[in-house]
């Protein structure tokens, strides 16, 4: 009999430790797990093409919406519907990751009122964002109202939880000039051998370590800080956007206002022209060997045509440099005084 109590004891110790672990075991919360799943199942390295479906305006009447296409041909991405231009490839490349990374959260509402109410329906939308590998849609976006600053309502494709994330629809733009590479014109200026303006020459010289040099100006006397500028001006062109059919029929009746060209070390040499149209704030570059043409800032070239000789030589007369300015020969000669 006793046997058989300590028996019964120890298995009821025994139960009472599995209840008190049961009991009090750190829980997994399903909806916890649901909240923090990504909104988007996208395996970005396969996504090759992106399309976003919007109002100009803003609004989310269909009739008024127009889509913008972004595609991955042969590892660039371009804008097919945009003259096939370059996109900026830093920044489809921050879309993609965001979006990869956004957590559902807490679902918001789920009926087909709501989906109204919150403009996330499949014909009523702020925007529409499909993602598309080798041809096919993989992923679908619909992005609605903005309940708070920074956030939006969202649903993904055919399900019916809207969820509000931090993402905003100015960061999918569908103006094709909000994509546009505005690097695309900027050179590696150690690629540049030299340089050919109206007004001078501007040439690597070997036996200075390959430091640029200007034609006609003493390496001594050039002010360094100046032909910088110049350099970078020339090295990073602001690009605008790229000009209509009817600009370019409008430019092949011009002569060109300035002109100028870079040889590279490569061997090849890109001339620059220059053009500018009636009562437009910008003018148009057109540039050798290239399929497009350019809407270019004003102040850029400008400070670049009027560029002379005499810009680029040290000022010794200037009262601002003072003496430590003026030159070891000319120093003495002042001494001498």
């Amino acid at each position: 009999m006793k046997g058989k109590i300590k028996f019964l004891g120890a298995a009821l110790v025994v139960q009472l430790v599995l209840t008190t672990y049961i009991v009090f075991q750190p829980r997994v919360n399903q909806a916890d797990t649901a909240a923090n799943a990504a909104l988007l199942n996208l395996v970005t390295a396969n996504i090759d093409e992106i399309q976003i479906t919007g109002a100009e305006d803003g609004t989310t009447a269909s009739t008024k919406n127009s889509t913008l296409t972004m595609r991955d041909e042969n590892g660039k991405w371009v804008l097919p519907n945009y003259q096939n231009f370059a996109a900026q490839p830093e920044k489809v490349a921050q879309l993609l990751e965001k979006l990869s990374h956004l957590k559902r959260g807490w679902v918001v509402a789920n009926s087909q009122a709501s989906a109204d109410r919150f403009k996330v329906k499949a014909d009523d939308f702020s925007r529409k964002l499909v993602f598309l590998s080798q041809g096919k849609p993989v992923q679908t976006l619909l992005i609605g109202t903005t309940p708070r600053f920074k956030y939006t309502h969202v649903r993904v494709g055919t399900e019916d939880n809207i969820y509000e994330v931090p993402f905003g629809v100015h960061e999918v733009s569908i103006a094709a000039q909000d994509w546009i590479n505005a690097a695309y014109l900027h050179s590696d200026l150690n690629g540049i051998s030299n340089v050919v303006l109206p007004s001078l020459k501007l040439s690597r010289d070997a036996s200075k370590e390959g430091q640029f040099t200007v034609t006609s100006i003493d390496p001594d006397k050039l002010d360094k800080g100046k032909l910088e500028t110049l350099l970078y001006r020339l090295t990073h062109l602001s690009l605008q956007d790229i000009i209509s059919a009817t600009e370019k029929n409008e430019i092949e009746a011009l002569a060109p206002k300035f002109t100028y060209s870079v040889q590279f070390k490569v061997g090849n040499t890109v001339d620059y022209k220059i053009y500018e149209l009636k009562n437009k704030p910008y003018y148009v570059l057109v540039c050798s060997g290239d399929t497009w043409s350019f809407r270019v800032d004003k102040h850029t070239i400008d400070e670049i045509a009027t560029v002379k000789l005499d810009n680029l030589v040290i000022k010794l007369s200037a009262a601002s440099e003072g003496k430590d300015r003026l030159f070891p020969d000319e120093k003495l000669a002042q001494n001498a005084e």
